[in-house]
């Protein structure tokens, strides 16, 4: 899940940030669309039958790649940010009709900074082989969408983005 550049505030933040797409990359890919856009939560996506292990290892990747790129983001502001401060990160594997859900978060231990990847959750499991799966795993993405707009988003934009923005020359 991404912040839309479609909405009329986050287009203005993100315009701001990259200074007319001269800036930098806000997002931990490298495609020129998506690095400039703020993504914090994501899919696996595997065939029936497919490698669960495997997906696991890459959305992991993904997720881990994700936070240490908002720490970054968060080192390179003007605001001062602890580990602990980090919003967590979440995602799923889709294998086949089977959805898992995991969430990412930073921790410092012994001084040593470490992304921890719980899951898959068992109580935030659900599948697609029946109606009731079917409304789980829209609840699910819909409570995970809800906390992007609602806890993540502001917190990003406000004591992450917004103090990136050049200020005005004098």
């Amino acid at each position: 899940m991404a912040f839309s550049c479609h909405a009329s505030e986050v287009f203005s933040l993100y315009r701001e940030i990259s200074l007319d797409g001269l800036g930098i990359a806000i997002s931990h890919t490298t495609d020129p669309y998506t690095k400039r856009t703020a993504l914090f939560s994501g899919l696996e996506v595997k065939r029936p039958g497919g490698n669960i292990e495997e997906a696991e290892a890459q959305l992991s990747i993904w997720l881990a790649a994700g936070l240490e790129k908002t720490r970054r983001l968060a080192v390179s502001s003007k605001e001062q940010h602890t580990l602990d401060q980090l919003q967590p990160g979440v995602g799923w594997t889709i294998v086949g009709q089977d959805w898992h859900t995991y969430i990412a978060y930073k921790v410092s231990e012994n001084g040593r900074e470490k992304t921890r990847v719980l899951g898959p959750i068992d109580a935030l499991a659900a599948n697609s082989r029946s109606y009731y799966g079917i409304f789980k795993v829209a609840d699910l993405v819909k409570r995970v969408a809800v906390y992007g707009q609602e806890v993540y988003w502001p917190w990003l934009r406000d004591d992450i983005l917004k103090p990136m923005v050049p200020s005005p020359a004098t």
